[in-house]
């Protein structure tokens, strides 16, 4: 009796043992040493599952590759000075590196703060029929102005073009004669569709106004000084970056208003 005892003991702790082993080697590295008690029971549920941070600042590359910024065009169709912001290429398109496209982003966001918080005037553009809304309501969050259609001269020949322009019906700024009669001179120019924009960009390089600029992969960014290695394609993608830009932008002049308050206050 008590060998037959022995011999269900050993091989009770001889399965538990290989059982044991089995899931150790499933386990990651960094669990190795706890014990299988902490482990969970049963596999966590879809809503169990840890989603995305909600705040629109919080900047990761999860979100840049769940909005598709790293899809690039085709091989045949690639500018040669964005080859630096490519990571390689897959099915016959070029993906982007999403920390080139991070960093340049963090940059602009910086730029774009710096610019709002000085009274800067800003200036969004988006002409392509599909962002055109995205282009309005980033204007409106940042207190900026937007053009959906770029009219040859809005730069270089602003007296005669800025003063034809009418205040859009949908609450926003369309760029347009200041009311002292001077036209508007923006400060910085942001480019939701620089591929369809060249005109803006060329007009803005002549008068020294600094660009902020999404650009794919077959895009030139020499002419932008604030380059975002970007898939221009993607609304969501697009819209993203003009959420992100315009809320930089509340944020400069709330900045602002803080300091006008602090001196307002040491001065009493």
């Amino acid at each position: 009796m008590t060998g037959r005892l022995l011999v269900r003991y050993a091989s009770t702790a001889a399965a538990a043992a290989a059982q044991k082993t089995g899931a150790a080697r499933n386990l990651p590295l960094k669990n190795m040493s706890s014990p299988l008690s902490s482990l969970p029971s049963q596999p966590p549920t879809l809503n169990s599952t840890p989603r995305l941070q909600e705040d629109p600042r919080a900047l990761t590359l999860q979100r840049l590759l769940a909005a598709n910024l790293h899809l690039g065009h085709s091989r045949a169709s690639y500018h040669s000075h964005m080859l630096p912001f490519i990571y390689g290429e897959r099915n016959g398109l070029h993906i982007i590196n999403l920390e080139h496209t991070l960093t340049h982003l963090r940059r602009a966001l910086n730029v774009t703060r710096e610019v709002a918080m000085r009274n800067g005037t800003i200036v969004f553009v988006g002409t392509r029929l599909a962002i055109h809304r995205i282009a309005v309501d980033a204007a409106k969050r940042a207190d900026a102005y937007y053009v959906t259609r770029w009219v040859g001269g809005t730069i270089t020949n602003r007296s005669q073009v800025l003063n034809r322009s009418v205040v859009d019906e949908s609450g926003g700024k369309s760029i347009s004669a200041s009311e002292s009669g001077a036209a508007v001179v923006p400060d910085l120019v942001i480019l939701l569709d620089y591929q369809n924009t060249l005109r803006a960009a060329r007009e803005a390089n002549q008068f020294n106004v600094p660009i902020i600029a999404i650009c794919d992969t077959d895009c030139d960014p020499r002419r932008v000084q604030y380059p975002i290695p970007a898939n221009d394609d993607s609304v969501a993608g697009v819209k993203m970056i003009a959420d992100l830009l315009s809320l930089a932008a509340q944020e400069g002049q709330s900045l602002r208003d803080k300091v006008a308050q602090s001196k307002s206050s040491f001065l009493n």
